[in-house]
């Protein structure tokens, strides 16, 4: 089923070569690197607001941050997995990057704590 937007094929051909993979497997390894480096962007920015939440509410507040994120984290992967096949799996990692890029977008924003925090759970 054509959808109108056909890869470069001698691009994906020369990320085959480069990478030692088939043409087929460069443009997922392409979204899988995508996907990586918006999750570490994201960690990037939990560290200053695990840090000053430290130097504000103390250390003892520190667990609460990093078990929510984990909470976050395991409540959301199912959803994502229900999405995925109620939707599509393209269109679902289309949307979720684009909510991701935006919620990182507005982290780097925000001009208080709380919007920080705020924006850094959607950011999941």
């Amino acid at each position: 089923m054509a959808t109108g937007i056909e890869p470069d094929r001698s691009l994906l051909n020369r990320g085959a070569a480069l990478f030692g993979a088939r043409p087929e497997e460069v443009l997922p390894l392409a979204w899988a690197f995508a996907y990586f480096f918006c999750l570490l962007c994201g960690y990037s920015i939990l560290r200053p607001v695990r840090d000053e939440m430290a130097i504000e509410g103390g250390i003892k507040h520190l667990p609460w941050l990093m078990s929510a994120t984990f909470v976050t984290m395991v409540l959301a992967t199912p959803l994502f997995g229900w999405l995925s096949a109620r939707f599509g799996p393209a269109r679902t990692m289309a949307v979720a990057m684009a909510g991701f890029g935006f919620a990182s977008a507005m982290c780097g924003l925000s001009n208080s704590l709380a919007m920080l925090v705020f924006f850094r759970s959607a950011d999941w």
